[in-house]
């Protein structure tokens, strides 16, 4: 299920002790007074399931963090820390001083789901324009900051095939154990050897920037990761438990 923020500001956050120390007129300053209304966590609600699961991180929170690592330019790790330490992203986020919002897997598995899902450019425009269209983005500093920040560029993508490729890899590692086969030869005979690479992002030869050959390669990652799935079930021997038996107690006399 999606989670949401309080509308209600938190009383000891970075934003209500330190803005006027990181600028009001910083694009720190300016997320911490206008994050409601640039990300809404409403714009996402398609990207999750209304009533079942565990409560997620409200999305306003992660695409916030997403844009603040593609206008610095750093991986997740960094992005993940100076959310923890760094004291304008506490600002702009309006998280408390020893606040984590989130660890590394969750935020890459939030931008995996803008990316598979191919919503996520447009929730997101449609996020600037509604805060254009009502007038909170005066700055043109901030605007351009806005406009020309790529949240889900073309590494985004690759980063997404590589993170669903690696999740085929240990799918195939478990069953060609059931096999007694190394993960690599088990991949070899059903096909799936190019998941075994050193990187599937690296390795693909298509022109990242055209769509078709992308959506063509998450295609041929999707059935190859249902054809794992489905395995099992199509296997002519059933799969038994490699758990060895426990010698039976031997019965007392006259039990």
């Amino acid at each position: 299920m999606m989670g949401t923020r309080s509308p209600q500001d938190k009383l000891f956050a970075a934003d209500q002790i330190y803005l006027d120390f990181v600028g009001r007129d910083t694009l720190y300053g300016y997320l911490a007074q206008n994050r409601q209304h640039l990300f809404r966590d409403e714009d996402f609600a398609a990207l999750y399931c209304a009533d079942n699961g565990r409560t997620s991180v409200p999305p306003s929170l992660a695409i916030s963090i997403l844009f603040l690592r593609a206008y610095e330019k750093v991986s997740f790790v960094e992005a993940v820390d100076r959310s923890k330490y760094d004291l304008r992203w506490k600002v702009a986020l309006g998280l408390e001083m020893e606040e984590v919002p989130m660890q590394k897997s969750t935020l890459q598995e939030f931008e995996a789901k803008l990316v598979l899902h191919q919503r996520g450019e447009a929730l997101l425009k449609k996020s600037i324009e509604e805060a254009r269209r009502t007038g909170y983005l005066q700055s043109r500093k901030i605007r351009v900051a806005l406009d020309t920040t790529p949240i889900l560029g073309k590494g985004a993508v690759k980063d997404t095939y590589n993170l669903l490729a690696e999740g085929i890899e240990q799918l195939a590692c478990r069953l060609a154990e059931v096999e007694g086969e190394s993960g690599a030869a088990w991949a070899e005979r059903q096909g799936l050897s190019r998941y075994f690479g050193s990187s599937l992002k690296g390795e693909a030869a298509i022109d990242w920037d055209d769509k078709k050959q992308r959506e063509g390669l998450l295609t041929a990652i999707v059935q190859d990761a249902g054809g794992c799935w489905d395995w099992p079930s199509k296997r002519r021997r059933p799969i038994r438990s490699r758990r060895k038996r426990l010698p039976r107690r031997p019965r007392c006399c006259g039990a």
